[in-house]
């Protein structure tokens, strides 16, 4: 099991299945709603949630930065676990993700100074890689594995703060009766780029 501290790693859990990056905070300003077709609204956080599905937009790829046309699927990943936000303002999210992510990459990407799509494979573990032309398409087998973080939190409109971090990080949240979208947001636009759903525990009275 993998334990993480402080909100910046806690950004990088929730993006296991929804596409964000261990890189400090989203704005809370969202112009556009995500996969599920949700934008931050905020709401009664306190409570534990169960997590259902997690989804996110394919086309963002933080490698795509460096490496242009690079894609990431991790449609194929499975989340299970919980999330618990406390009255004293304390946070534990309990996350195991498994399943399959795809990555479409060019050859000759100056951060990947790989020259084949096999030496790219090998590279990976449980990876096999495809070639069309210069361009890999590579499939990835996720072995389940459990991720464990713990700290404080605040919230701030339509946003959850994680302080307690080197560079503190924040995703938008948005509570629809007993359903928690928890949001990853591009930082340039403040566009919804991932949503991790979770329900209410039915012992939760869903108070703040």
């Amino acid at each position: 099991m993998e334990h993480a501290r402080g909100g910046t790693c806690v950004a990088a859990i929730v993006a296991a299945a929804t596409f964000a990056a261990c890189s400090g905070g989203s704005s809370a300003a969202d112009t556009g709603s995500g996969c599920n077709g949700v934008s931050p609204c905020g709401g009664a956080l306190t409570g534990t949630w169960t997590i259902t599905s997690a989804c996110g937009q394919p086309d963002i790829y933080l490698l795509g930065m460096e490496c242009p046309g690079a894609l990431l699927d991790q449609s194929g990943l499975v989340m299970t676990g919980t999330v618990t936000f406390n009255a004293d303002m304390t946070y534990l999210f309990d996350i195991t993700r498994s399943g399959t992510m795809k990555q479409t990459i060019t050859l000759g990407c100056p951060v990947l100074p790989y020259t084949s799509c096999d030496e790219l494979a090998s590279a990976m573990a449980l990876t096999t890689c495809t070639t069309t032309g210069s361009v890999c398409h590579c499939s990835t087998i996720v072995t389940p594995m459990r991720f464990e973080s713990r700290g404080q939190f605040s919230t701030e409109g339509n946003a959850i703060i994680y302080p307690l971090s080197p560079t503190p990080g924040s995703q938008g949240y948005c509570v629809q009766g007993d359903t928690l979208h928890l949001l990853n947001l591009d930082p340039p636009t403040g566009r919804v780029i991932g949503d991790m759903v979770a329900i209410r525990a039915a012992t939760d009275g869903g108070q703040d």
